[in-house]
């Protein structure tokens, strides 16, 4: 479940920010993933068992680890927005206390 709300995080990146830490890796991964499968498809082509093989477990790791990291990004996401929740609340809190103060004056 996780790691669709990553993609979905992913699929919006021209809109929300998207940390250089998973942008970079994300990237390369999506390269890594469309690469193998062509050698995979080669194989198959060819009639190549071990092309196909190594296409076939290149593509499933790549793709486990490009999951792994949409779960990742997720979490970093979820943990962003709920500090600027909080922060957002403290200001507000500040924000009315102003306004009693002056109400009060």
């Amino acid at each position: 479940m996780q790691a669709i709300l990553g993609e979905r995080i992913w699929l919006n990146r021209h809109d929300e920010y998207i940390p250089a830490h998973h942008f970079f890796i994300i990237t390369g991964l999506q390269l890594s993933v469309s690469i193998s499968f062509l050698i995979c498809v080669a194989g198959i082509i060819f009639l190549n068992l071990w092309l196909t093989i190594f296409g076939l477990v290149l593509t499933f790791f790549s793709m486990c680890w490009f999951l792994d990291r949409m779960v990742w990004l997720y979490k970093d996401d979820k943990q962003q927005r709920e500090k600027n929740r909080i922060k957002m609340l403290q200001q507000q809190k500040l924000k009315c206390k102003k306004q009693l103060s002056k109400a009060t004056a």
